[in-house]
């Protein structure tokens, strides 16, 4: 009874039914959400709680800081006399000494006046053995104290190698271990110290280059002492080698030693 409409109820969209009727209700930001972080993904965002040691856990520190200990000075109470020898006598002043010789040859004090008629061990040096003797020390020694007068007499060239002279120069053996006193020149006043195989040493010049006896070249005294700790002592003694080290004989250069103390502390 009613005519059926010649126009469509609903006009067709002119937008394909594919693309969206309308805009998305948020349009996606060109700016990440997150700004990324600058460094690497395998890099920690964060800074460790606990910071690692810059020096490795098992290092020891004794490794690099020096070993602190007494020594036996005038300061330390129970001090015994190991050895006093003047090489005077009484008796026989080369008891116990291999490779001694005595001289009575009369060197200079400090303020250059002659001693008394004295003897010293020596002249050593080149082609004749160290002179040597063993001391015995008491068990439950801390330190010993050596104390010497080293004489450096005639032509000793020090270090001059490289001119074509010799390469003069003192040590000392403590059981087995040498303690190199350094290089000894005629015309120069040496002042030393140091430390050798954990033994202290120190030496002076007891006065300026002086001749005082064989050949007419200047000659010193050099007061010397060694601070000897407990670990060379566990044997119970203690062998000291002089020992010159010269390129020429003894009528050019030599060595000599006088007045020895060993003084001996116990342990605190």
């Amino acid at each position: 009874s009613e005519s059926p409409s010649l126009i469509p109820s609903a006009s067709p969209s002119l937008i394909p039914s594919s693309q969206p009727s309308s805009h998305p209700s948020s349009v996606p930001s060109t700016v990440p959400s997150t700004q990324p972080s600058a460094l690497p993904s395998d890099t920690p965002s964060v800074t460790p709680s606990r910071m690692p040691s810059i020096s490795p856990s098992n290092r020891p520190i004794t490794s690099f800081m020096p070993t602190v200990r007494t020594v036996c000075d005038d300061s330390r109470a129970g001090r015994v006399s190991v050895a006093d020898e003047n090489f005077e006598g009484p008796g026989d002043p080369l008891a116990g000494w291999t490779n001694g010789v005595i001289s009575t040859d009369r060197p200079v004090d400090a303020n250059l006046f002659v001693r008394e008629t004295t003897t010293f061990l020596g002249p050593f040096g080149k082609d004749l053995g160290a002179p040597t003797k063993t001391f015995n020390i008491a068990s439950g020694t801390d330190s010993v104290r050596v104390k010497f007068e080293f004489y450096e007499f005639d032509d000793w060239d020090g270090d001059s190698g490289a001119l074509g002279f010799g390469q003069d120069k003192f040590q000392v053996g403590v059981n087995g271990q040498l303690v190199d006193l350094g290089f000894f020149k005629k015309e120069d006043s040496e002042s030393a110290s140091g430390v050798s195989n954990n033994i202290i040493w120190q030496h002076t010049s007891a006065y300026a280059p002086t001749d005082v006896g064989f050949r007419n070249d200047p000659d010193q005294r050099h007061d010397v002492i060694l601070d000897i700790p407990s670990s060379y002592l566990t044997s119970g003694t203690l062998k000291l080698e002089f020992i010159a080290v010269l390129n020429v004989g003894i009528g050019n250069e030599s060595a000599g030693i006088d007045n020895l103390n060993i003084i001996s502390c116990p342990l605190p």
